[in-house]
């Protein structure tokens, strides 16, 4: 133990701090995948050891935490439920927050056999799918009206419309875009006889190699250079405000929750509504889990015309109906079609 002193008003008192456990917390919190995790993990723990201890982190010891127990883990539960009913957090929130003062204790228990590491097993967290506002969605097309609107208005020269156009297509995280160099970040590879531009970054722990087309690749050099960052004039919170100007100007429906975010989910619908392959979409969006990419990125999940009870009943004979049509509105009704629909009929008549 060490000693720390505060002067006060009237005296001097002396605080005794645990370095071994400032020790580990610090370098529990450099330990995470990226600096955005390190950054929520500090907060995290910092409104748990506030809540539960009254301290601040550097003022907690282990035999605090050799101390909790179930009861203190759904007082800490029940506090953040509050706080959801309040509208100051989301069931996504209290998830991580649960999940980060769990992986703390057990991690700190392979020192400590007296923690008892089981605390948060009788909290019972509800499904992030209650929660009515994530990422909203964005179609293709609506994505790339976003897009033309930004090269007309010369957003950040021309920076902020390749960086959504970039964002849809490679369905990379924004921090990961920003951090795009020309040296660091591209790379070529020869794939089956052809050379293959894809872009090469670690985000979030994880190293993603992500192909793009000649025709891409042509459009980012001429638009944003050849050397250094591709988007130097840009950074987050700028982002957001021209994405805010730009939902402006189409007037979209605040309701609607889009996002920069959005735009990496619309990449990933695309994906489906192309290949109907939920596993390409997965890969597109870069996820771990399938279940990622199926309970929180699929849009047409929501639509729902495509789910199987609304034609359950009914009886449908496509020849009767299409076979006195013209070859002009057979093409029309052919446009109208979905994506993933057209793109089934192409391979249906390319099978032959």
């Amino acid at each position: 133990m060490s000693n720390l002193a505060l002067a006060t008003t009237d005296k001097v008192s002396y605080i005794t701090y645990d370095k071994k456990f400032v020790s580990f917390y610090e370098q529990f919190i450099k330990s995470q995948r990226s600096k955005n995790t390190s950054g929520a993990y500090r907060t995290d723990l910092k409104q748990f050891f506030k809540f539960t201890f009254n301290k601040e982190p550097q003022f907690v010891r282990i035999s605090d935490i050799e101390q909790l127990t179930s009861v203190d883990a759904m007082a800490y539960h029940t506090h953040l439920k509050d706080l959801k009913l309040s509208g100051k957090l989301k069931n996504a929130s209290i998830k991580r927050k649960i999940s980060t003062a769990r992986e703390f204790v057990k991690s700190l228990k392979v020192d400590y056999p007296a923690i008892n590491e089981y605390i948060f097993e009788n909290i019972k967290l509800d499904s992030i799918d209650l929660d009515k506002e994530g990422y909203g969605n964005l179609d293709w097309e609506e994505a790339f009206l976003f897009i033309e609107y930004a090269h007309i208005e010369q957003m950040a020269e021309n920076q902020m419309a390749m960086l959504l156009k970039l964002a849809c297509i490679s369905s990379i995280r924004l921090e990961a875009l920003l951090e795009l160099t020309w040296e660091d970040s591209f790379r070529t590879k020869m794939e089956k006889g052809v050379l293959v531009n894809y872009i090469d970054i670690s985000d979030k722990g994880t190293r993603n190699q992500t192909p793009i087309s000649d025709k891409l690749y042509s459009e980012l050099r001429e638009m944003l250079g050849v050397s250094g960052k591709l988007f130097p004039n840009l950074y987050k919170h700028k982002v957001g405000r021209l994405l805010k100007k730009i939902k402006e100007y189409f007037e979209i429906d605040p309701k609607r929750n889009i996002k920069f975010h959005s735009f990496k989910k619309c990449g990933v619908n695309r994906v489906l509504e192309k290949t109907g392959d939920l596993t390409k979409a997965q890969l597109q969006g870069k996820h771990k889990s399938i279940i990622t990419t199926q309970s929180s990125y699929i849009a047409l999940k929501d639509d729902l015309t495509l789910k199987p009870s609304y034609t359950l009943d009914q009886e449908i004979d496509v020849v009767g109906e299409i076979k006195h049509l013209s070859n002009d509105e057979l093409l029309n009704a052919i446009a109208k079609l979905s994506n993933s629909a057209q793109f089934e009929l192409l391979r249906i008549i390319q099978k032959g």
